[in-house]
């Protein structure tokens, strides 16, 4: 620590007086950086999730408690149904201890591999569950608004995932999409071509959260709850 405030030890009383004084800043300097640490980590998780705040996580997260038996997974999914903090960042440390085994103030390096290799795999699990259990629900003839989307790729890797348009991103987000259609449309010749092509690659790259290596092979296929694109 006496080199991470940048002095030696000299043993004068002004000597001992700078020392401390950096390392009560550099010790600041480290708490400040575990903070914003534990919210990028937050922002990747709700980034990953495809939501904008974590209530949009830890709400679904509650009716999934009782629908977990791995234990791990089961951990991770009380971690994330705690709504009880004020902020982020203690949401989010207390779902990162879970990842890593430890809390944030006590990782290094490896532990912090570690929670970023586990965040993505953990919540594409996480969001399997929710799409299983919003079929469920539909099943049992309950309100449901959002659309499932199941992916599978040609080794037999699959991704379930709940997908909407929040009501005030709508109309934003259609114009787009129809000029997007439009330019792919142009460039492949027909527009049920340009739609396959482009929920191609949306399919792809929803698979790869949860690690699935893409080929040159056939394109995956998409399903959706209610109807088959």
């Amino acid at each position: 620590m006496p080199l991470s405030a940048h002095l030696r030890w000299g043993g004068g009383g002004g000597n001992r007086d700078e020392f401390a004084n950096n390392l009560a800043l550099s010790l600041d300097e480290l708490t400040g950086r575990c903070r914003e640490l534990i919210l990028e980590l937050c922002a990747e998780l709700l980034a990953a999730a495809g939501e904008r705040a974590r209530v949009a996580v830890s709400g679904p997260a509650v009716g999934l408690i009782d629908e977990v038996l791995d234990p791990q997974m089961r951990s991770f999914v009380l971690a994330l149904s705690n709504d009880v903090y004020e902020d982020d960042h203690d949401w989010m440390a207390s779902v990162a201890t879970v990842l890593a085994g430890k809390a944030p103030t006590e990782w290094n390096d490896r532990d912090l591999a570690a929670v970023r290799a586990r965040l993505p795999q953990r919540l594409a699990a996480f969001n399997r569950l929710r799409a299983l259990h919003a079929e469920r629900r539909a099943a049992d003839g309950l309100p449901f608004e959002a659309l499932r989307i199941s992916v599978t790729d040609p080794s037999g890797a699959e991704e379930a995932r709940l997908v909407g348009v929040a009501h005030d991103e709508r109309s934003a987000v259609e114009p787009a999409v129809d000029d997007l259609l439009a330019r792919i449309t142009e460039a492949v010749g027909s527009p049920q071509r340009a739609h396959n092509a482009a929920l191609a690659i949306l399919a792809e790259r929803l698979l790869a959260p949860a690690g699935a290596a893409r080929t040159d092979a056939d394109p995956p296929s998409a399903k959706i709850a209610e109807g088959v694109l």
